[in-house]
């Protein structure tokens, strides 16, 4: 009688939170015993898949309110349902979505651990779709890893098998991410190419959210080719796109993205207003994102003379991004330029020296952006 009651108050929970409408949790009900043992093991093992589907749903939920503990408490659970009842499309669904949650957590290996076993099981059980996320999703945990050649290998399996199943808009996310990849590595041409092919099935299909991310990535393309003026322009589509979606993290990014690519025409007064905005809109969503444009702003108003306000930034934008090494070391970099700018020798040496020992852990490549960053420092501070 508990588990019944359990459920029911579960139901109740998920209808709080908007994850069922009232007409599902009716309908959740009607399978629901009211009183007494249930009669026969069917109805026990529907019963117990019905209350598993509601954990991960919950689960979800708590996970996207960013209360990971919460979400542990209903994932796992589930997990063990469906183990236990040989459910074994669930227990794809479970395990990837727990390894949603340890990437969220910043628990990097424990993620690849279930989105492999999600993956092996889903090609046990022919489930096409599933495959192609987890597999899609082991791509972006590689890259953050720095993985390059494991997250282009994943990427690329994930678009034929999008291309197999006939999923259009998954092919182009894919696409991007494969493109993003070699951006990173610095073979911008073919970035480009893939950028352009996700643009254009974006168009095809109406995607207009997958367009915007693809466009925002074009103009980081021809930032980093010296094609400023080109990158504003994609930054300039890509922002009009989300803002009316009301996508605030994609739109703060650009924003910052744009800021950095007038700060190099030497539009200031642009430029500083693109990065005030986007330190604005991503400190409610994005906070790493607000730490890195905390850097960009810094560096603008040494630049300007203003070395107050400049140095008031840099150490709430160092605690934003010191948790995360690669962001940390193009932050050091900025600071070594604010420090001087201000006339801190001692400090802008300090920053490079923290930034090359960053670097040389994460072995970053000569193309990378930090490596980049680093060796600007390096050539300003050599000319005294």
């Amino acid at each position: 009688m508990s588990s019944v009651i359990d459920e029911l108050e579960r139901l109740s929970t998920l209808h709080e939170k908007g994850a069922l409408t009232d007409e599902e949790v009716a309908a959740a009900k009607q399978r629901v015993p009211s009183d007494g043992p249930e009669e026969n093991s069917d109805e026990e093992g529907e019963l117990a898949l019905i209350e598993a589907d509601r954990l991960m749903e919950l689960g979800v939920i708590e996970r996207e309110q960013g209360d990971h503990d919460a979400a542990l408490n209903c994932l796992q659970p589930a997990l063990d349902i469906v183990e236990r009842h040989e459910d074994r499309a669930g227990e794809a669904k479970a395990r990837m979505e727990l390894a949603n949650l340890h990437v969220q957590m910043g628990q990097n290996e424990r993620a690849i651990e279930y989105y492999t076993q999600a993956v092996d099981i889903a090609r046990e059980i022919g489930d096409k779709c599933r495959e192609g996320n987890s597999v899609g999703n082991l791509g972006t945990v590689y890259e953050a890893l720095g993985q390059y050649d494991r997250a282009l290998r994943f990427f690329t399996q994930a678009v034929d098998i999008a291309r197999e199943t006939g999923d259009r808009r998954i092919e182009g996310v894919r696409l991007g991410n494969v493109g993003c990849v070699y951006q990173t590595l610095g073979d911008i041409e073919r970035a480009n190419e893939l950028f352009t092919q996700a643009i254009a099935i974006a168009r095809e299909i109406g995607d207009r959210q997958s367009e915007a991310t693809s466009l925002g990535n074009l103009g980081l393309s021809h930032q980093t080719q010296g094609h400023l003026a080109r990158a504003v322009d994609y930054y300039t589509q890509a922002i009009d796109m989300v803002g009316e979606m009301g996508f605030k993290r994609s739109e703060g990014i650009n924003l910052g993205n744009m800021g950095d690519a007038l700060f190099q025409l030497g539009r200031l007064d642009e430029a500083e207003t693109a990065f005030r905005q986007a330190i604005d809109v991503l400190s409610e969503t994005y906070q790493v994102g607000a730490g890195v444009f905390h850097g960009s702003l810094a560096w603008l108003l040494a630049q300007r003379g203003h070395f107050e306000e400049a140095q008031s930034l840099i150490e709430p934008g160092e605690i934003l991004v010191s948790p995360h090494p690669e962001e940390y070391a193009k932050f050091l970099a900025k600071k070594g330029q604010v420090c001087h700018l201000a006339g801190d020798a001692d400090g802008a040496r300090a920053s490079l020296e923290q930034a090359q020992a960053l670097a040389a852990d994460l072995k970053v490549r000569d193309e990378s952006e930090v490596a980049q960053a680093i060796r600007e420092l390096e050539a300003v501070l050599s000319e005294g």
